[in-house]
């Protein structure tokens, strides 16, 4: 998977290089995210090169500097997580959908968006601890947002286990199940044993709020929410959250004695939700 094929291809595999509209080709990239649309033109640019070296004359549109997407970097006073009501209502939402085991993974489990789209049954686990379930994701790798390929984790602090408690993690369960049903790899596994793409997620996620009634924001937000939780609804301190969350550890405490284990997860995540 590459660009072409999930950004290029479906616009411009029918218009010859040298009838590109210069107008057109700004809208399109106007409508990428930035990333994507920063290596989109990279790899169009790369093309252009390839057809000039072979003799292809007339391309002219690359000669024009276009304005790239930026991303958003204003401030806002607005609520920029879900509370758990919401929260909740959303994921519950998503039920049946292929994006589910995403939302779960982010909103109850810590992952971001791409650590969650990389889940594969392989990678799953399930524990029964007091009578209850347990889903674990041995999570080591992230599936990317442009490239479509799979990739180290952001940190090497980012490689842990990711717990979720019930119910989610009997949904999370019943999804594999499926998917194994199915012959299929992945929990988000688009019907071909591949993850589904990030513009496929996107479009399924935009779906959900026209019917659940909930304001929506972007996707990422899941896990911050889960972090606004972890501290402030369920006192979890804060280093305990950053382990959770996989970030890089700041200080020699940290980096060189506090390593915990699985287990050590789950104790927290049941007393947080159960008390126990």
């Amino acid at each position: 998977m590459n660009m072409w094929s999930i950004y290029i291809e479906k616009k411009w595999s029918g218009v010859a290089l040298d009838k590109v509209d210069v107008s057109e080709y700004q809208t399109w990239l106007k409508m990428l995210a930035p990333s994507c649309a920063e290596l989109s033109n990279i790899t169009v640019g790369n093309m252009v090169t390839c057809a000039k070296l072979h003799g292809v004359k007339g391309i002219t549109f690359k000669d024009v500097q276009y304005k790239m997407p930026k991303k958003n970097t204003a401030t806002s006073n607005e609520l920029d997580v879900y509370t758990l009501d919401k929260l909740h209502k959303l994921i519950e939402s998503a039920k049946g959908s292929r994006i589910e085991s995403i939302l779960i993974l982010m909103g109850k489990g810590s992952c971001r968006t791409g650590e969650a789209v990389a889940a594969a049954i392989k990678d799953m686990e399930y524990v029964e601890r007091n009578g209850r379930t347990y889903a674990i994701y041995n999570l080591y790798r992230q599936y990317g947002a442009c490239n479509s390929e799979f990739s180290s984790l952001k940190t090497a602090s980012s490689t842990r286990p990711i717990i979720v408690p019930e119910p989610w993690s009997i949904r999370l369960k019943e999804i594999a199940e499926q998917r194994r049903a199915d012959d299929e790899l992945f929990l988000s596994d688009n019907g071909t044993g591949i993850p589904m793409s990030r513009p496929t997620i996107s479009r399924d996620y935009k779906k959900l709020f026209a019917q659940n009634g909930i304001r929506k924001l972007s996707l990422s937000k899941l896990r911050n929410s889960w972090a606004t939780a972890m501290l402030w609804k369920y006192n979890v301190p804060a280093q305990m959250v950053d382990k959770m969350m996989g970030h890089a550890a700041q200080n020699i405490l940290g980096r060189h004695y506090d390593k915990p284990d699985r287990d050590m997860f789950i104790e927290e995540i049941e007393r947080v939700y159960f008390g126990n």
